[in-house]
């Protein structure tokens, strides 16, 4: 069966709120930015799957598509398969158009990096890690390679501490972006956002774990959009997470009813075959007495 995703509308909960699979409600965000926009193009820098944890997925059910860039072969071949209109590409964003080591981390693929300090951090405690050399190439060649690119509606970066190299190695005025998303730490915020800001781009807000840029020229509307934290409540959705556990849960009962239903019905053959041999062990013992009052007459009349 294929697997890949059909644009039409975007997936709703059983109540009718929106989904959100992106980890930190970034999605939600953006569709309220991007609110009654029905297509439109994205980067996204370290795209990871095509669904878990997606800043891209609900974009992608409403008909937008863009470039995905994903350095790890096995979320590289999901995208493939689930996002056939997009632009796939295995390999990573940096600085320049070469080879570099990347250390997959073999115990959460999530936190795989180039970055060495973060490398040695999760050795040191205890995750496994293997290091690979990957094709790099800049964001602006990326983009060169795709004959007629449309507005960059938003670029999303997400790269464990290597960021910056990605911002650096774009071409901001060939390619201008509407809205930035770069996940960023207190430590490297303040020198994306000095490049950025060097490149048409300004700093909306920054939530503890994105960046969030616009455009210079980004209309007012957008900017208030990014600039309010995503709400369930407000916003109308579920995290998806929450979601599979319910629905692992619900599993988990159904599994367990199957479980009862069995143990119920391998009761009630047990109460039967109880009865049974009970009822065979009175005829026995029926047929022993009638047996011993046989013989007993047969004794008597010899």
């Amino acid at each position: 069966m294929s697997t890949a995703e059909t644009p039409g509308s975007i997936p709703l909960a059983h109540d009718g709120r929106r989904i959100s699979f992106a980890q930190n409600g970034e999605d939600i965000v953006l569709l309220r930015a991007f609110d009654g926009q029905a297509t439109g193009f994205w980067i996204d820098i370290g795209a990871n799957h095509p669904i878990s944890d997606s800043v891209t997925h609900n974009f992608s059910q409403l008909g937008w598509s863009g470039i995905n860039v994903e350095p790890l072969e096995h979320f590289y071949r999901l995208l493939s398969d689930a996002r056939p209109r997009d632009l796939n590409i295995n390999a990573a964003v940096s600085t320049h158009d070469a080879t570099m080591t990347f250390h997959r981390n073999d115990t959460n693929l999530d936190l795989s990096t180039f970055d060495d300090d973060l490398a040695r951090r999760y050795r040191d405690g205890g995750d496994a890690l293997t290091d690979l050399e990957v094709p790099v190439m800049t964001l602006a060649t990326i983009c060169a390679s795709r004959p007629e690119i449309p507005t960059i509606d938003f670029l999303k970066i997400d790269t464990e501490g290597h960021e910056l190299a990605v911002v650096s190695s774009h071409d901001f005025e060939r390619w201008p972006t509407r809205v930035l998303v770069a996940e960023a730490t207190y430590a490297n915020l303040d020198e994306i956002t000095v490049h950025l800001e060097a490149n048409q781009m300004r700093l909306v807000t920054f939530d503890g774990l994105n960046a969030w840029f616009v455009h210079r020229d980004e209309s007012a509307s957008v900017v208030a959009a990014l600039n309010r934290a995503p709400s369930p409540l407000v916003d109308g959705y579920h995290p998806a997470v929450y979601l599979n556990i319910i629905v692992e849960q619900h599993r988990r009962i159904d599994a367990l009813k199957a479980e009862l239903d069995e143990f119920s019905d391998t009761r009630r053959t047990k109460i039967r075959l109880a009865r049974s041999v009970h009822q065979l062990k009175a005829v026995w013992l029926v047929g022993m007495r009638c047996a011993r009052t046989i013989t007993g007459r047969v004794g008597r009349r010899r």
